[in-house]
């Protein structure tokens, strides 16, 4: 997946696109870049439906565009930098995807052992590259 976030719209996977459809059916301005990112979302909606779903609560809004901006500016600090960089980063932001009330009725209604067949063969400790060589 080409750059999307990191210089908005900017980022080289926004202009490559859009650099094709000079159309006036697409939007323009912030609403072009706000679709471009729901479509990438619904790219990565594939895997991660609960966090990329277009029809997930949290895919339904869409934050005004300052906002956006500033949720960026956050992300992009230069002290982040080699988080993203990482290969699991995503797998530990899903890990606390569910608050702690959630977790900790999961965690109650099932108190037994979880047997080793159970286990998901790639988790957030195990990048789906490393699994794939096994």
């Amino acid at each position: 997946m080409l750059e999307c976030l990191r210089r908005g719209p900017q980022s080289e996977g926004y202009t490559d696109l859009f650099s094709l459809y000079t159309s006036q059916a697409y939007p323009s301005g912030d609403a072009r870049y706000a679709a471009f990112i729901r479509a990438n979302f619904d790219r990565l909606a594939r895997e991660l439906p609960g966090l990329f779903g277009a029809f997930s609560p949290y895919g339904l809004l869409w934050p005004r565009q300052a906002a956006f901006e500033m949720v960026l500016t956050h992300l992009r600090r230069p002290d982040l930098g080699f988080a993203w960089d990482a290969d699991e980063t995503l797998g530990w932001l899903y890990q606390y995807f569910n608050s702690d009330a959630e977790r900790q009725a999961m965690r109650a209604s099932s108190r037994a052992r979880a047997r080793a067949a159970k286990w998901p063969c790639v988790t957030s400790f195990l990048p789906r590259a490393m699994s794939s060589s096994f």
